[in-house]
């Protein structure tokens, strides 16, 4: 089950990708909300770690929704979470 926090972060980072075809940096995630690199590190990691986003290696924007991180937010939208 994936957190409210995680959930928003997954959230902006389809949102973003969305809006430029790309994915965005750590230092985008963390500006958006309003962290230290280290907490959106944390929660990229969780994700990662759930298989809801991965890395494509050697890209400065690397990450990359699962088809489960699409499924958790299908599931969310559908639940009005």
């Amino acid at each position: 089950m994936v957190r409210p926090r995680q959930l928003e972060v997954l959230r902006y980072i389809s949102d973003y990708w969305d809006r430029h075809d790309q994915a965005p940096t750590g230092r985008e995630i963390a500006a958006a909300f309003g962290w230290h690199q280290s907490s959106e590190q944390f929660h990229l990691d969780i994700l990662l770690g759930a298989g809801m986003l991965a890395r494509i290696p050697g890209k400065h924007r690397g990450l990359t929704i699962t088809e489960a991180g699409l499924g958790v937010l299908d599931q969310a939208e559908l639940d009005g979470a």
